[in-house]
């Protein structure tokens, strides 16, 4: 009942703070935004190539031959760049938490 007790604001309202500020944050860094793009280019020119004749390899069924060696190979890579593309997604929050840091045990503690 003293002056300063006051009630957290809803999620709803929290979330959306955070996501304007992320947002803002993201679009000044520019040299982020260019890399992300870059990536993304080539990560769909990687699994392109990875995929590239995939369908020639499946016409070998009709005549009997093996192509489960074919199947493993693209699916591995598959598995391979999908991991990739998880860690790629992380590393850009585990770079910019220790600068905000500050700002986090802030609005944690309040």
């Amino acid at each position: 009942s003293g002056m300063w007790d006051f009630k957290a604001a809803p999620f709803y309202t929290q979330f959306a703070h955070l996501l304007r500020r992320e947002f803002y944050q993201f679009i000044r860094d520019v040299n982020t935004l260019k890399a992300r793009f870059v990536m993304s280019f080539i990560l769909a020119l990687l699994v392109s190539l990875i995929f590239l004749g995939a369908g020639n390899e499946w016409g070998n069924a009709v005549t009997g031959e093996d192509v489960s060696k074919e199947v493993k190979n693209h699916s591995g890579a598959l598995v391979l760049y999908t991991v990739n593309v998880m860690m790629l997604s992380a590393q850009p929050l585990l770079l910019v938490f220790p600068i905000e840091r500050a700002v986090f045990i802030r609005e944690y503690t309040v």
